[in-house]
């Protein structure tokens, strides 16, 4: 990654934030950006996706209650069956 952002990028979707976000390959990730800094590959979709999953587990997910409220879900269509509706 290059640019103004890319400091802050590399601090959002660093080693420890892809474990805390699901165990992601942080060599896999590491190469990704290399490849896209360097204009071989583009992987901004990809990038992307990562920095806004690592920047949910940082900043949005903690301030969320903890308790998920499946009523919820029937209602907004996204699932459905007998144990939930």
């Amino acid at each position: 990654m290059t640019g103004p952002l890319a400091a802050h990028f590399r601090e959002v979707v660093s080693r420890p934030a892809l474990e805390q976000a699901g165990g992601i390959a942080a060599p896999a990730v590491e190469r990704w950006m290399a490849q896209h800094a360097a204009r071989r590959a583009d992987h901004g979709r990809i990038l992307w996706a990562l920095y806004v999953l690592c920047h949910w587990h940082q900043v949005i997910r903690p301030g969320q209650q903890r308790t998920r409220r499946l009523d919820t879900l029937p209602r907004l269509g996204l699932v459905s069956g007998p144990a939930l509706s």
